[in-house]
């Protein structure tokens, strides 16, 4: 159904099947889950952007990061469109783990993630001005980061970067 609630259910059953799959050597099983699962959470994070839904696509990307560590075998070629969109959800895991304030590690790890995506999309697909506008949030995002835990000696960097990549 279009219920949010029951949308937000079986996505989180796709990922846990998906984790069952990865169990059981299933790997092309798994990472077809965990594609379902990213697929749902994505769209609700467009509509709901709450924590409970970032945090569910954070698990399901994490889960399929390990499922690609374990096989050799990743995702690609993802599409422009698709990569643009999954750096798009891993900067909202981030902001979302960063809002909670207890997982610094793992709302870097997405900011990290989202910025080595839009590094490559620039270089596969040139210098756009839309894509160096989000990578100069990305290095904002991680400049917040590290600021809003007093790491400031990390921040400063994040923030010139930002600014000079916006004066281009």
């Amino acid at each position: 159904g279009d219920d949010p609630r029951v949308r937000y259910d079986l996505a989180r059953s796709r990922t846990r099947l998906g984790d069952i799959f990865r169990a059981m050597g299933k790997h092309d099983d798994a990472r077809h889950e965990y594609q379902g699962a990213l697929a749902i959470f994505s769209e609700l994070a467009t509509s709901r952007p709450t924590a409970m839904v970032l945090l569910g696509a954070a698990t399901a990307y994490r889960n399929d990061g390990r499922l690609e560590e374990e096989t050799g075998r990743f995702s690609d070629p993802m599409s422009r469109t698709a990569r643009e969109f999954r750096a798009n959800t891993l900067t909202s895991v981030g902001s979302a783990l960063q809002l909670q304030g207890e997982n610094k590690k793992a709302a870097e790890e997405a900011y990290r993630k989202a910025l080595e995506i839009r590094r490559r999309l620039i270089g596969e697909f040139g210098d756009h001005a839309n894509y160096r506008q989000q990578l100069a949030t990305s290095h904002y995002n991680l400049g917040n980061l590290y600021w809003g835990t007093g790491d400031l000696k990390a921040a400063e960097p994040e923030y010139e970067t930002a600014r000079e990549i916006q004066r281009q």
